[in-house]
């Protein structure tokens, strides 16, 4: 999925990234996205952020770290350090329902519209 600056999204449930990505090495304190999503950052999930920066080049394939206008303290990792923030990867995240407006189709999606 392609993300926009100003999107309101939320961070994936920790059964669904895991259904999605597999466990890290078959640790089950590590789900093997982009970026790793550690079970520390567990509390993370289901939270709701606007996106303010996309680093990098974003495809269907290719997943990129974002950085969000609301960072609570959940995001700093267990020492609470802002110079030490969890990296959180559009593999992370989904759009919030009513996303101002926007909506997404994948390729399939438009193919079944067009038949």
């Amino acid at each position: 999925m392609i993300f926009a600056v100003g999107d309101k999204v939320k961070i994936r449930e920790w059964d669904d990234m895991v259904e999605d990505y597999g466990y890290e090495d078959g640790d089950p304190d590590i789900i093997a996205c982009k970026g790793i999503f550690l079970r520390s950052m567990k509390p993370l999930c289901g939270m709701q952020f606007t996106i303010h920066r996309i680093f990098g080049s974003q495809s269907e394939e290719r997943d990129v770290a974002v950085s969000f206008e609301e960072e609570p303290k959940e995001l700093y990792g267990r020492h609470g350090n802002p110079d030490e923030k969890f990296m959180i990867t559009t593999a992370m995240i989904e759009p919030v329902e009513g996303n101002n407006g926007r909506f997404y189709l994948d390729e399939s999606s438009i193919q079944d519209m067009i038949l």
